[in-house]
């Protein structure tokens, strides 16, 4: 072998490998672009992701109002005799969230009301044509969350996760029903209570006459009340309690996190200066339209599109606010309202859109497994944090978004929105209650195909009359309208 051919192969090898490498390297590019450029792009917008989950994260941990203060229902539990044996369980209501919410709330209230030291996990009646089906509490809020906030506000209460844990204590088998509004002889308007300080002394002598004998810790009693929607006056509470009472039940954190990545998309697209660690509401943002114009409000008589988009439209043209948020199920009418809108220098943003977004792909695959309902749940946290919000005096939906951002309109403090005379708890032996006048067409404890209220439309009056109006939401209607929704429904 001559001194030149080692060289020459060991040339030839290297030139070889050189080539190995650059077709590996272009068939890695040609054949797998997708992991190449997810790589690079992830690498390049490590800022931006970085920015993307602290927003996300401020929206997640941060309320409107401030977080929950346990203060108030800790004295008022510490206030109670608790019977020991005495099981509350809620039956599963039909509704929306803001139904749902709501009995769940009462069911709480009523149960401490009572000294009942037990209470029961509440389900809800799953929307579906077949009236056994429940979903679980989680279906829509945070049940470590609910566990832990009541536990602490109120030890004297033991939470049981399911009826089938008391399957060794056969004295509950057949539970005694009630409804709650049946304690007593008065209600202020509707079915809502006018006085709260006799209901216990009432409900305990009804418990004794349906269930005369003795129970206790080892042969309990079972108390189903049947889905008090809005049967508790809060204006016999305290102020404070009532502000913080509805954040024993906050959504699942997969809702609220989707809420705040909406609020972002919201934020890059429009510049609306969200500041989403932040408690309150600030000027500027955008606004918060409920448009409820889907086939069933239709066939209900409900406020027709026409009157419904005016009054959101000249809301936030009068607030000089150029970006809106809406809600709609009616895909052709979202349409219109955006045409509107534009002719109006206004922008239309909806929550699917803003998801469609380059860069939330991976956030709205995570939408797309929710259900209906609990995409309601998302709706419901971005409107929270509009400047302004509009909704229709029907939906008990626009009710509650409003009812809650009102707690911030109060400075964190609940403001009674209608005074009907409703006794207080620190002078129970004054209040008389009040006369309601029996031309009020309040909301019944029904609901609608879609859990929202079915009241008497008076569409031809609605422009731009208020049945309910702060510094901060407008809820169109007939002012008389929803009376037993301003007196019960807790924010």
């Amino acid at each position: 072998m001559s001194s030149m051919a080692l060289p020459t192969r060991v040339a030839w090898v290297l030139r070889i490998s050189f080539l190995s490498v650059v077709l590996f390297s272009i068939s890695f590019y040609v054949l797998e672009p997708h992991v190449h450029l997810r790589r690079y792009y992830e690498s390049n917008r490590v800022p931006e992701l970085n920015a993307k989950s602290a927003f996300v994260k401020g929206v997640v941990e941060s309320e409107i109002d401030g977080p929950f203060d346990a203060g108030t229902l800790r004295a008022l539990c510490l206030s109670k005799e608790w019977m020991p044996g005495l099981i509350f369980k809620c039956e599963a209501p039909k509704g929306g969230v803001a139904v749902v919410r709501n009995v769940f709330l009462n069911c709480v209230r009523f149960a401490v009301e009572a000294g009942a030291t037990s209470f029961i996990l509440p389900e809800m009646q799953a929307h579906s044509t077949t009236e056994d089906l429940t979903n679980p509490f989680s279906h829509y809020f945070d049940t470590a969350h609910f566990t832990s906030t009541l536990e602490s506000a109120c030890p004297q209460i033991t939470l049981i996760p399911h009826l089938h844990d008391l399957w060794d204590k056969p004295t509950v088998a057949k539970p005694i029903t009630l409804k709650p509004f049946e304690m007593g002889s008065e209600v202020l308007v509707d079915n809502v209570i006018s006085k709260p300080s006799q209901w216990a002394s009432f409900f305990h002598q009804y418990l004794n006459t349906t269930h005369p004998k003795p129970y206790s810790a080892e042969k309990p009693v079972l108390v189903s009340l049947l889905a008090p929607f809005l049967q508790w006056p809060l204006a016999y509470d305290d102020p404070h309690l009532v502000a913080n009472f509805g954040k024993l039940l906050r959504y699942r954190e997969d809702v609220r996190r989707l809420a705040g990545v909406v609020l972002h998309a919201l934020d890059m697209k429009f510049n609306t200066g969200i500041e989403a660690d932040k408690e309150g509401i600030r000027l500027g943002h955008f606004y918060g339209a409920h448009l409820r114009t889907e086939l069933d409000a239709q066939a209900a008589g409900w406020t027709p599109y026409e009157i419904q988009s005016e009054n959101y439209l000249t809301h936030a043209q009068n607030s000089q606010i150029k970006t809106i948020y809406l809600v709609s199920g009616n895909e052709e009418d979202a349409i219109r309202f955006r045409e509107s809108a534009m002719e109006m220098g206004m922008q239309v943003a909806t929550r699917d859109e803003l998801l469609s977004e380059e860069g939330y792909e991976m956030d709205m695959q995570e939408m797309e497994v929710l259900s209906w309902d609990q995409k309601e749940c998302v709706d419901y946290e971005v409107l929270l944090r509009a400047r302004a919000m509009g909704g229709s005096h029907e939906s008990t939906f626009a009710w509650n978004v409003a009812l809650r951002r009102h707690v911030v309109d109060g400075q964190g403090v609940w403001v009674p929105v209608v005074d009907l005379g409703v006794e207080r708890r620190d002078v129970e032996d004054e209040g008389e209650g009040g006369e309601v006048n029996e031309d009020d067409q309040s909301p019944n404890e029904e609901g609608n195909a879609e859990g929202e209220e079915d009241t008497p439309n008076e569409a031809t009056s609605n422009t731009l009359q208020n049945s309910f109006q702060d510094s901060l939401s407008t809820i169109y209607g007939p002012g008389d309208e929803g009376m037993s929704i301003k007196v019960g429904m807790w924010p």
